[in-house]
């Protein structure tokens, strides 16, 4: 027994095919939300200061230095106004403070600094009080009655939530630009 289908019995196969296959059932469950292509990237914001509080370059003469003796220690020193330097800083914080010689080509040093010029030796360092970074300038030699040199000073002042990520050791200035981007 042979069974042929004609050509109409075959039309109506397909038809019936096709229309069963276009048929739309019932919406399925909703899918998981995130699924799908990322938003483009947003544009850079300002670059930030780990809320790093800085001076500008204050320039400190010869003669804007005072001569105090302690203890029968000659020294120089200059009182730089910092009104952020407060107690809380003073216990918790962190304070660099650089300079800029003439006489050292500008180079930026980290106080403490000893400058050597001519055979004489002047060690500049500084010790904080509240509002204000005294600026020292001493003799080593204690006799050759050497003033402070001219230069340019600046503080940077980390607050004590930012302090405690810095390694410690000296930072050079080139380091704590890149690190807390400051200005020139």
């Amino acid at each position: 027994m042979t069974s042929k289908f004609s050509v109409f019995q075959v039309f109506f196969f397909v038809l019936a095919v096709l229309t069963l296959q276009s048929c739309e059932g019932p919406e399925g469950p909703a899918g998981k939300d995130g699924i799908g292509t990322q938003g483009p990237k947003g544009e850079p914001g300002e670059p930030g200061t780990a809320n790093v509080i800085y001076s500008d370059w204050k320039s400190v003469n010869t003669a804007a230095w005072v001569k105090t003796t302690t203890n029968g220690l000659v020294r120089y020193q200059y009182d730089m106004t910092a009104p952020p330097l407060d107690q809380a800083i003073l216990e918790r914080g962190l304070v660099l403070v650089y300079v800029k010689l003439t006489q050292d080509d500008n180079q930026v040093r980290p106080l403490p600094y000893v400058v050597t010029s001519n055979l004489t030796q002047v060690r500049l360092e500084f010790s904080l009080l509240e509002k204000k970074v005294r600026l020292l300038s001493t003799d080593p030699d204690q006799g050759r009655n050497l003033t402070a040199p001219d230069g340019q000073y600046r503080y940077v002042i980390v607050p004590g939530s930012q302090a405690g990520r810095i390694a410690g050791g000296p930072l050079s200035y080139e380091d704590a630009v890149r690190l807390f981007n400051l200005p020139d």
